[in-house]
This record gives structure tokens, C-alpha cells and sequence, in this order.
């Protein structure tokens, strides 16, 4: 059956874009990206009895890299919490809503870190609850998008990024939306930590509270994940935009075919600066941390 740019089988599911196509397992959850030949095939026997067959086949070839996940939970209450954020106003949703607020926020956390005064200091048990809230409503932020686009969210959990433990909601469902619900997505975690940093900031401004600390706390969540060159938010917005499912690598390939002078159109030569610059600041951030450790480990002796 065929909605818009998505046809749903009884098996699979296929999500149409301009270059390529994404297929669904919908029974194992998992998603191939299809290029060329086999999506011109894919198309031409859309309406076809043999579909399911030659995908099946398609999705048998393949293997799937499972993340290193250390804990995984279902999604308890789905169907519940689902219908609930269907009520949620699209207003709120929209990504030039959410984009907006992201801005605002950004320029609000600024001024509070420049021209904000201390009104005194909070304790360590406030910092660090606030810190866990911050994390728990950035996922809800992933999730209540998700959703609201109208995919599932099988599970929660924790899993291993960069070696270490991080809280994770699986929205890769969202892979079978249009560019702008995808982005929205991946905004969605800044969206709900740009939410709290305005409002502490606005409760500060006029209750003075002393609550900078904890602006400041969502102000590095906003920030943070904003940068692109390590696999956080602002990394997975860019590669939706600019349509490469693992933008490490096809900024890798890039670099070495502009070195080669194999290909030098433009996306070649956005990737392979892209390459450049997210390589000098990984060397920036290990020579930060290793300066630290250091200057703790003088102070030591």
C-alpha cells in the first residue's frame, strides 16, 4: 500500500527520497539503504507478487553492526504515552519552532555566562541532580519527536559511545521520515535542554535564586552537542543534511580522493574540510586532556 513517498508491505516497509530509498524489515527492525541499479529494480516491482521475495533475499546478504549495548529496556506503556503526545500542538513540534528556540536559547545562555552575576552558589547534590535531569528530559526530547512523527521507539537503555556509558533512546525508525522530521529528531535533545536553560535563566532573572550554575549546566548540554565532529547530536543533524548515513567515513574517502585528485565537486571538497577541521579538534581535546592529567598529576607529587 502505497502513502505518499512510503509504501508498507506486510513485511516491509520503503521510504522514498530523491537518490535512494530506505527499506524496513518490520519484523527484526532492520533498515537498508538502497542506491542505483537495485532501487530502480526496487521500483519498477513495486506493485509485483516477487517484492517481498527479492527483498528477503536483498536483506539475507547483509549484515548488521549491532552497538555495544550495555543495557537495553523495552519501551514500557508505548501505545499510552503515544497518543498522549499526538495532543501535543504541531506549533510545538515544527522544526522552524524548534531551530528558533535553539537560537534563543543559545544567545540567552551566552549573555547569562557574560554578563551574569553570581547570586550565590548551589550545592553539589543540586548540581548533580540537575545534570541527571538535563540528561533524562534530553532524551525525552528524542523521544516525544519521534513519536510525534508518527515512529516507535522500541527501547531505552545505556550503551558504550566513545568508551564510555551513556544513556541512549533507538530512534532509528525515524530514518523512514522526510529530511525535516529526521533533523527535528536529532534537534530534539537540544530542544528540551534549551527549554530548561530559558526558564532557569527567567526564574533567576527574577527571583535571584542564585541559579546561574544550573543555566550554565544546560547551556553545556546545548553547546556540547551541538558540535558536530564527535557522534552527538549536531553530527547526526549534519549527516541527515547532507544525506550520509556514516559521515566519519565518507569524510575519510573524501579526503583521500581529494588528496588523489580522483573527485573534487563540491561535497567532496565539504567533506574532506570537514575531515580536516574535526581531526585538529580531536588533537585539541587530547591535548587539553592530557594537559590536565598532567597538571593533577604534578600537584600530586
Amino acid at each position: 500500500m502505497k502513502k505518499g513517498n512510503v509504501f508498507v508491505g506486510s513485511r516491509y516497509e520503503i521510504h522514498f527520497e530523491k537518490s535512494f530509498l530506505v527499506v524496513k524489515d518490520i519484523q527484526n527492525s532492520n533498515y537498508v539503504k538502497v542506491r542505483g541499479e537495485l532501487m530502480q529494480l526496487i521500483c519498477r516491482n513495486i506493485s509485483s507478487h516477487s517484492l517481498e521475495e527479492m527483498l528477503e533475499k536483498m536483506f539475507e546478504s547483509k549484515t548488521f553492526l549491532k552497538d555495544k549495548k550495555l543495557v537495553q529496556l523495552n519501551f514500557v506503556g508505548r501505545r499510552k504515552f503515544r497518543s498522549k503526545i499526538h495532543k501535543i500542538p504541531n506549533l510545538v513540534c515544527r522544526l522552524n519552532t524548534i531551530v528558533l528556540l535553539v537560537i534563543v536559547g543559545i544567545i540567552i545562555g551566552g549573555l547569562d555566562i557574560i554578563y551574569g552575576e553570581e547570586n550565590g552558589k548551589c550545592s553539589c547534590w543540586i548540581w548533580f541532580l540537575w545534570t541527571v535531569f538535563n540528561i533524562i528530559m534530553h532524551e525525552f526530547g528524542h523521544v516525544l519527536l519521534c513519536i510525534h512523527a508518527g515512529r516507535t521507539v522500541p527501547a531505552i537503555g545505556l550503551k558504550l559511545n566513545y568508551g564510555i556509558p551513556m544513556l541512549y533512546v533507538d530512534t532509528t525508525d525515524i530514518c523512514m521520515c522526510s529530511l525535516r522530521a529526521k533533523i527535528a529528531v536529532s534537534l530534539g535533545g537540544i530542544y528540551a535542554n534549551t527549554c530548561l536553560c530559558i526558564a532557569i535563566s527567567i526564574i533567576d532573572l527574577f527571583g535571584k535564586f542564585g541559579l546561574m550554575e544550573l543555566s550554565r549546566i544546560s547551556f553545556f548540554f546545548i553547546i556540547s552537542n551541538l558540535i558536530p565532529f564527535i557522534k552527538l547530536d549536531g553530527y547526526y543533524v549534519l549527516s541527515d543534511c547532507i544525506g550520509e548515513a556514516n559521515l566519519n567515513r565518507a569524510s575519510k574517502y573524501a579526503f583521500k580522493r581529494l588528496i588523489k585528485r580522483k573527485e573534487n565537486n563540491k561535497k567532496n571538497i565539504f567533506l574532506s574540510v570537514f575531515f580536516i577541521v574535526k581531526s585538529l579538534f580531536l588533537l585539541f581535546v587530547m591535548h587539553e586532556i592530557i594537559s590536565s592529567i598532567l597538571v593533577i598529576m604534578y600537584s600530586w607529587l
